[in-house]
């Protein structure tokens, strides 16, 4: 008896083994062999027709395959570590997850009221819900040794932040400017955002004297989401 197991049914599992496609016969005695091209036979010396019939009983079939196929397709049963460069839209994806807006402004202005300026106000629209960092870097000036530089950090014109600060000096000049002393100093908040709905962000400065030059050499805006 010969069984091609490209052809073989439900009844003739039992009779067969799949080794790439091999042609098996089993004799009367249950012998287990195969022929070549010429009909030369060639005993598998060891195999019984009991040992191949407790091996076809391992195989699975189709249904058993298919759910193995998922399980191996899914997400969580990968393992391992993957080349960032490999990834097609590595880049874009992590740009929209961190969702992160830097402006950079290095235009002075200067003053000499005690009333607030303005030194910039940015619309931030969020592609995501949830908390964002609002941080505000700028250089500042005031010439006086007697009252404070204050900014303000105002979030849809609400303010969450205020700092003022005394500059002790009034010596020379910065590109005929004021003082030759300049401040670096740091604003950060927190705001709950919603996807798609926009908040202003806004920097206000002044000096406490009227008549005092002060102002603001550059700032850096950066707005990014806390994951």
């Amino acid at each position: 008896m010969a069984i091609d197991l490209k052809k073989k049914s439900s009844a003739q599992v039992a009779n067969a083994i799949d080794s790439d496609h091999v042609v098996l016969y089993i004799d009367t005695n249950g012998d287990v062999f195969t022929k070549d091209d010429l009909g030369n036979e060639t005993p598998l010396i060891g195999v019984s027709l009991a040992m191949l019939n407790a091996a076809i009983t391992n195989f699975e079939d189709s249904a058993a395959l298919n759910v193995r196929d998922i399980a191996n397709r899914a997400r969580a049963a990968h393992t391992g570590t993957q080349l960032a460069g490999t990834i097609s839209d590595f880049e874009n994806e992590v740009s929209t997850i961190l969702d992160r807006t830097i402006q950079e402004d290095i235009i002075t202005s200067v003053s000499t009221s005690n009333s607030f300026d303005t030194r910039f106000t940015t619309t931030i629209v969020p592609q995501h819900t949830g908390l964002y960092k609002v941080s505000v870097n700028y250089i500042w000036f005031y010439d006086t040794t007697t009252s404070n530089f204050e900014a303000n950090l105002l979030i849809d014109g609400s303010l969450v932040r205020h700092v003022d600060t005394e500059s002790k000096d009034a010596g020379g000049n910065a590109g005929g400017i004021a003082t030759d002393v300049r401040h670096c100093t740091v604003l950060e908040a927190l705001v709950s955002a919603v996807q798609g709905t926009p908040f202003d962000v806004s920097l206000q400065y002044r000096g406490e004297a009227n008549g005092v030059t002060n102002g603001i050499d550059q700032h850096v805006l950066t707005v990014e989401r806390v994951i």
